[in-house]
Formats: structure tokens, C-alpha cells, sequence
């Protein structure tokens, strides 16, 4: 089942992962963001009373239905599913926040088909990639936090109109 264009849905047979008792709080608690993303699972029966425990010595099987896969990746470990449910509990819960085990996928994922430094542009294709670049939040870096542009000219040489004889 697809749940977005790179997000499918896949079922699971004979998969469980062990929580911890906060940790089953947060998956009862974050249910509709968790399951939004494609996990479902079957939490122990007595989850309601996992509300008040401080401890993550304990350790309870929860049974997993389905997971994510995106771009070919499944997500179906516990470590992710456990980082998620700690990113989600600093951010409240919100829609906004994404499991970090995707999102670091999508990062690495996104300067593969960029363009490079050296390859050949058309004047169409640098109109459009300018077009492009002018409808994001951060033009200037890529996913990772990598300048996306490059000085070519440092424009402090360049001489003012009319003076090229002096250049």
C-alpha cells in the first residue's frame, strides 16, 4: 500500500520489538502520528498503566504490524522506532516532527541527482534551476547544510562600469 509518493506501506509477519514501559506510553500516546507514517503494532494489554513509569529497565514485547519503507529502506527496527518516539516527545507530539531515521535517508538521498560542480547547464536548465532555487526556504544549502552555491567572481575586483581599460 502506498501511503505517499516514497512512502509505502508494507505488512509484517512474526516481528516484535521490546519497550520499555515510557516507551509504550509514547507509542499509546503518539498512536495517530505513528501510524500516519505506516507503523501499527499491538501494545501489551495493561498500556494504560505504563503512563506513570520512570524506569526503561523493564522490557514488554509489542507486536508490529506493518512498518514504512522509503525508497526501498524498511523501517522496522527498534532503535528507530525508539529514537522516533524520543524526538517525538521533545516536540510534543506534532505533525512536524519526522522520524529521524527517514529523515537522515531523505538528506542522504537528496545531492545524489543534484547538480554538480563542473556539469554542463543549458540556459534553459539554469533558468529553471534559478526558478526553482527562488521557490525554497534555503536556497543557498543543500539537505545537509552544504553550500549549494559557489563565488565564481569575486565582484569587489570587478571594476566599475566604463573602467576595463584600468583592469
Amino acid at each position: 500500500m502506498l501511503l505517499s509518493r516514497n512512502v509505502e506501506l508494507v505488512y509484517l509477519s512474526d516481528c516484535v520489538m521490546d519497550m520499555s514501559s515510557r516507551e509504550i506510553h509514547l507509542m499509546d500516546l503518539y498512536r495517530g502520528e505513528l501510524e500516519s507514517w505506516g507503523w501499527s503494532y499491538t501494545l501489551p494489554s495493561s498500556s494504560s498503566s505504563f503512563a506513570t513509569a520512570r524506569t526503561t529497565e523493564d522490557k514488554h514485547r509489542v507486536e508490529l504490524h506493518s512498518a514504512p519503507r522509503v525508497l526501498g529502506k524498511l523501517f522496522d527496527d527498534e532503535r528507530g522506532m525508539k529514537e522516533y518516539l524520543a524526538e517525538m516527545e521533545k516536540c510534543g507530539g506534532t505533525s512536524r516532527c519526522r522520524p529521524p531515521a527517514i529523515h537522515r535517508l531523505l538528506q542522504s538521498r537528496a545531492c545524489r541527482g543534484a547538480v554538480m560542480f563542473g556539469d554542463a547547464l543549458s540556459k534553459t536548465d539554469c533558468k529553471h534551476i534559478i526558478s526553482k532555487l527562488s521557490e525554497c526556504d534555503t536556497p543557498f544549502s543543500c539537505a545537509h547544510g552544504r553550500p549549494s552555491i559557489y563565488p565564481l567572481v569575486d565582484l569587489s575586483k570587478i571594476p566599475p562600469k566604463g573602467k576595463f581599460e584600468e583592469f
